[in-house]
C-alpha cells in the first residue's frame, strides 16, 4: 500500500512516445498530487489541469470552488479549508488527462493516451467508490488500461454522444460503486434544466449518501469516544 507520506507523481509516462504531441501536452506530466488519505473512500476524477493552477491549489480553480459548493449542499463541508475537509473525509481527486495543461478540452486521443495513468491511480489508491466528473473522465475509464485490451474500469456504459451526463449513471462493478455524472460547473444543463453542479449534487445524494452516512457515524463515534 502507498505510504501516507508519498505524493502521487508521474515522472514516467510513454503515452506520446514516437508521436508528435500537441503543443499544450507535457509528457511526462509534471503535475503531482498531495499525499492521499488512507483509505480513499471516494476518488473523484476530473478532466485535466487547466493551467498552472488546478483543484489542489485551492480557491480560484473552477472545479475546487464548485465541488466546495456541492459538498456544502450535501451538508458535508465545514466551510473552512475545503481541501483539508475533502481529505479528512476520505476523498481524493486526480485528473483523467494529466498531460493536457490547458483550459481547452483535451482531445479524445490525449484522453486515451493518458488512460494507463488513471488505471495506475486506481490500482494504487484502491478507492471504495469512484465518481467520474463528465465526458473525458468517462472516456478515460473505458479506454484500454495499458495492456491494449481491458478497459480501465470494465463494465461501464459506452462514452457516446447519446450519454446524458446530467442524468448520470451508477453501478457496482467488482464490488466498487462507480458514479458517472457531469463536470461540476455552473453551466446550464438543458436536459435536466439546472446547473451542472446541481446535477452532481443529485447524483451524489443518491449514490454516495450511504458512504457519507457511514463516515458521519464513524466521525460521531470517534468524537464521542474522545469526549468520554
Amino acid at each position: 500500500m502507498m505510504s501516507a507520506q508519498d505524493r502521487l507523481a508521474y515522472s514516467v509516462c510513454h503515452g506520446w512516445r514516437g508521436v508528435q504531441a500537441p503543443t499544450v501536452v507535457e509528457c511526462p506530466p509534471s503535475i503531482s498530487y498531495p499525499p492521499p488519505p488512507d483509505p480513499v473512500d471516494i476518488l473523484f476524477v476530473g478532466w485535466n489541469p487547466p493551467g498552472t493552477r488546478s483543484f489542489w491549489d485551492g480557491p480560484g480553480d473552477e472545479l475546487h470552488d464548485n465541488l466546495n459548493w456541492v459538498f456544502g449542499e450535501l451538508g458535508w463541508s465545514r466551510g473552512q479549508d475545503f481541501r483539508e475537509d475533502f481529505l479528512s473525509r476520505g476523498c481524493y481527486l486526480v485528473h483523467a488527462v494529466k498531460c493536457w495543461g490547458d483550459p481547452s478540452w483535451p482531445s479524445p486521443d490525449a484522453t486515451r493516451r493518458c488512460a494507463p495513468l488513471l488505471a495506475a491511480d486506481i490500482t494504487r489508491l484502491r478507492p471504495r467508490a469512484i465518481c467520474l466528473l463528465g465526458r473525458r473522465p468517462h472516456l478515460g475509464a473505458v479506454s484500454p488500461r495499458g495492456d491494449g485490451t481491458s478497459p480501465v474500469i470494465p463494465g461501464l456504459p459506452r462514452a457516446s454522444s447519446a450519454f446524458r451526463y446530467g442524468r448520470g449513471w451508477c453501478g457496482v462493478l467488482n464490488g466498487r460503486k462507480v458514479i458517472i455524472t457531469t463536470f461540476a460547473n455552473r453551466r446550464w444543463n438543458q436536459t435536466e434544466a439546472k446547473e451542472n453542479r446541481e446535477c452532481v449534487v443529485a447524483a451524489a445524494q443518491g449514490a454516495l449518501n450511504s458512504r457519507i452516512r457511514d463516515l458521519r457515524r464513524t466521525e460521531a463515534s470517534t468524537t464521542s469516544a474522545v469526549s468520554a
